[in-house]
């Protein structure tokens, strides 16, 4: 099994006549960020049929966040030179839905919706990964690599399934403009419940009986524009190109030999794989329905404990008398928000693109 596809993506898009046709829409945020200060808990805001989180902050340069299960959006309030008015960031979930081109595309759609017209991209950054079951690494190939970055780390994870410590990766490079990221996926997986990948895997024909090894750059802006990658559509174009010099000019991985420079050693079998790899990004409706349900048996783990926390701190005799006092606090909490269980489920829905 393997498979190499985009997992993060970062764009600004320049807006023709920003500050003027986005004026309303400012104020609104403006509002609704004070709201989320003073009431300490984001508000719900739909635009153009999709339901997003106002944030209480924002970042540099852009004083407004809001965010949807699919991606996150940032607007600037005041003008700054060289720097897009909008900030977008298309989320791993988004991204192994439906694919970098499909997704983007489908934003557009949808953005366009809000009255505003862009008049091009700028890309900010991109994660370009490939995950394989027959690519496993060890703690030793950090003193294997040769690479033009300045720094090479590692580091370790307490796995729960097992006792002591497990290798889980490596990382080189300083994060400006590349930094690659090699880790055991599969534990990454199990910590952050995205198990939707096991669908992603399985399509591919991943041996269960192996773990699943991620090699992941992160290329910034700077290391674009070095390869004339401006926007996304140059991304397209370039990709292959980029990908070549990745994995085999700026990093390697070699097998030692009795050369006393490392960089003569040969290529490991390994890295040779993910040299010749292609983009083959898999999704489907599958997948993006998995994503959108989420992990149930996860929620029903935490309710469950919750449950048992309320009962024991009231002193409940049975699960009945529980389920009833949490019943009638939802009740009254729904009440005094003027709005109904029916209502909010759907607004948690609403909070993707649909298919």
């Amino acid at each position: 099994m393997i498979i190499k596809g985009v997992d993060t993506v970062e764009f600004g898009l320049e807006v023709e006549g920003y500050f003027s046709k986005s004026k309303s829409l400012l104020s609104l945020l403006n509002s609704m960020k004070l709201k989320a200060q003073t009431e300490g808990k984001e508000q719900k805001l739909e635009l153009n049929g999709l339901i997003f989180d106002v944030h209480r902050s924002g970042i540099k340069f852009y004083s407004y966040r809001i965010s949807c299960k699919d991606f996150l959006i940032y607007f600037m309030e005041k003008e700054v030179k060289n720097t897009p008015p909008i900030k977008v960031r298309f989320l791993a979930t988004y991204l192994w839905s439906y694919g970098l081109e499909n997704a983007f595309y489908r934003f557009t759609d949808w953005f366009q919706g809000l009255g505003l017209t862009y008049s091009q991209t700028k890309i900010l950054r991109i994660d370009v990964c490939v995950d394989s079951d027959k690519t496993p690494f060890k703690r030793s190939d950090v003193e294997n690599v040769s690479t033009r970055a300045r720094g090479k780390s590692n580091h370790f994870v307490t796995n729960e399934f097992f006792s002591g410590k497990k290798f889980s990766g490596f990382t080189v490079g300083s994060g400006d403009p590349l930094l690659l990221r090699i880790y055991n996926k599969t534990l990454e997986v199990r910590t952050s419940q995205k198990t939707w990948f096991h669908d992603i895997w399985e399509n591919a024909n991943w041996n269960k009986q192996k773990d699943v090894w991620r090699v992941e750059f992160q290329i910034r802006r700077k290391g674009l524009k070095e390869f004339g990658i401006s926007s996304i559509d140059d991304f397209f174009i370039m990709e292959n190109n980029l990908w070549a010099y990745l994995t085999g000019k700026w990093i390697t991985l070699r097998k030692p030999s009795t050369d006393s420079n490392a960089s003569r050693w040969p290529i490991d079998p390994r890295w040779i794989r993910i040299q010749k790899s292609e983009m083959n990004q898999l999704f489907s409706p599958a997948i993006r329905k998995r994503v959108k349900v989420g992990n149930t048996p996860q929620l029903l783990d935490q309710v469950s404990g919750l449950l048992l926390s309320v009962g024991a701190l009231n002193n409940h005799k049975d699960l009945e008398t529980t389920l009833r006092t949490v019943e009638k606090w939802t009740t009254n909490k729904l009440h005094q928000k003027n709005t109904t269980f029916n209502k909010e489920t759907l607004l948690r829905r609403k909070q993707f693109l649909e298919n």
